[in-house]
């Protein structure tokens, strides 16, 4: 393996420092990446819910569910890679200053305006096409 090239195992432990960085935490409905199955699924039963340490899944269209522990569980990949882009966009290093080309002040906002109506989008695909409550 050359420098620079990523192993599966590297990929899943950036994923594991990223997660614990955000501080994430399953909720009903969120979609889950289960890395042991290594398949995504949508959380239908907390912990809570079931007096028990695992979080019950189940396949996006349907089918038969399965258990898992938190430490299998990782934040579904597009939406992790949406919020970090749409973090490094509200840095404060990173806005427009009052110096920035209207050119460059308006590619800002479309990006940015880009990647919250996808996170938007991926919210109504989790939750239906209802308005989006916090």
């Amino acid at each position: 393996m050359t420098e620079g090239q990523r192993t599966p195992q590297s990929t899943q432990r950036q994923g594991t420092l990223a997660d614990a960085a955000t501080g994430w935490v399953p909720d009903r409905g969120d979609l889950a990446y289960d890395t042991t199955r290594k398949c995504v699924g949508v959380v239908v039963a907390l912990p809570v819910d079931t007096d028990t340490t695992v979080f019950h899944m189940r396949p996006e269209g349907g089918g038969d569910g399965w258990t898992a522990p938190l430490g299998r569980l990782r934040q579904h990949p597009d939406v992790r890679e949406l919020y970090r882009a749409a973090y490094v966009l509200l840095d404060l290093k990173g806005r427009p200053t009052p110096e920035a080309t209207q050119f460059g002040a308006n590619e800002y906002m479309r990006e940015l305006a880009r990647h919250t109506k996808r996170l938007a989008a991926v919210y109504r695909e989790e939750h239906g096409d209802g308005e989006a409550r916090p």
